[in-house]
């Protein structure tokens, strides 16, 4: 329907201040059909986050134009507390932009956060709610963390009804991919008239195989319309490999990241006890450094990324990697795992050790994220 286009077109870019990519159009074109992928499997920089935006666009069209109604709640759900906070942020930002047109909760759901209880108070209102694999859930097993016995069933069925799923890097938690297919195959809305269940798989790492519920979708038809994303997404990244024992891997990391600074370079480190390590080092060495890893507790990461006041230094650092601009002094990010998804980061050099395929496409998708030049 071209009506419901170009309502689709004029409310994302009034809404978000950008024209939506061709995957972005497709897929509201396809969720306002009644047609509902399970997997979305897009590179970094494609804007996966505005699922968001078009989550809340499918509500308010659909008695406009009797398209298929969106879910009342959207969980977004990642094994990252940093990503819960951006995408935490990102629902903010939305709720700002909407004012007085929609009436939207929003909830955060992490370990040494309080949940705000904004999705509990009134099923009918919209909402967000932002939530680690555990808490998300440990809600809809009926055990919900922090849950008293007698909200654990009204948790388990606002998240299991009336709601849509977004498993968000969803190779980094298989076990709660399988068990949430294990849930949608019980069909725990079809005794509620007009309710669904609905979830979807997001990862930039390619899913196997088409599969009936992906959606196939080329980037090369976003890059070919956006000049923005073409600059993200045919960005030149050069690869050079090392071989070094694991004994020696912090000493030729080092060399390889101080000689010749880059403006930005990151290096990750498997264990956390030898990240710190690691910069410690270079710090000592007179090199700005950050360092970000998954044990950092929760006040000193919101100082790092800049969700909380303070940080110092090292705050500062950090949002050089947040930046489109990659500066003149030359900083440093240590990480772990922690680094690899979901955290907007980006960086000129990016130095690590072999692991799984999927986890090294992770990582080279924070080097030059915003298609910086050479």
């Amino acid at each position: 329907m071209e009506e419901l286009e170009s309502y689709f077109l004029t409310e994302f870019e009034r809404l978000t201040g950008f024209s939506p990519y061709p995957w972005q159009r497709r897929l509201f074109a396809e969720l306002a059909a009644g047609r509902w992928p399970e997997v979305v499997d897009l590179p970094t920089g494609a804007g996966k986050t505005s699922i968001l935006w078009i989550w809340i666009l499918l509500r308010l069209c659909a008695e406009r134009f009797r398209c298929a109604p969106a879910p009342t709640r959207l969980v977004w759900v990642v094994n990252r507390r940093a990503v819960v906070d951006q995408v935490t942020r990102e629902a903010e930002r939305l709720r700002e932009r909407l004012g007085e047109e929609c009436d939207l909760a929003i909830s955060t759901l992490r370990g040494q956060f309080a949940d705000n209880e904004e999705w509990l108070r009134d099923p009918r209102r919209p909402a967000v709610v932002a939530g680690t694999v555990d808490m998300i859930g440990s809600r809809l097993l009926f055990r919900g963390y922090r849950s008293g016995r007698y909200h654990r069933p009204l948790h388990a069925g606002l998240v299991g009804v009336d709601s849509w799923i977004v498993n968000d890097e969803a190779h980094l938690s298989p076990a709660f991919a399988r068990l949430l297919g294990a849930v949608r195959a019980m069909r725990p809305a079809d005794k509620v008239t007009g309710k669904s269940f609905r979830i979807l798989k997001l990862s930039a790492t390619p899913a196997d195989g088409a599969g009936d519920g992906r959606f196939v979708h080329d980037p090369e038809l976003d890059a070919a319309e956006s000049p923005h994303f073409r600059k993200i997404f045919t960005a030149p990244k050069t690869l050079s490999m090392h071989a070094c024992e694991s004994k020696n891997f912090e000493s030729l990391a080092r060399r390889l990241a101080t000689e010749k600074p880059a403006p930005r370079t990151i290096v990750f480190v498997e264990q956390p006890e030898r990240a710190l390590e690691f910069a410690v080092r270079l710090r000592k060495e007179g090199h700005k450094t950050a360092l970000l890893t998954g044990t950092l507790r929760g006040l000193e990461r919101d100082r790092l990324t800049g969700s909380a006041d303070g940080g110092g230094e090292e705050a500062a650092v950090f949002r050089r990697f947040q930046s489109k601009e990659s500066g003149e002094e030359p900083v440093w990010l240590v990480a772990t795992s922690a680094a690899e998804v979901g955290v907007d980061l980006s960086c000129e050099r990016m130095i690590t050790g072999l692991a799984e395929a999927d986890r090294l496409l992770q990582r080279f998708g924070r080097l030059k994220r915003h298609g910086e030049a050479s």
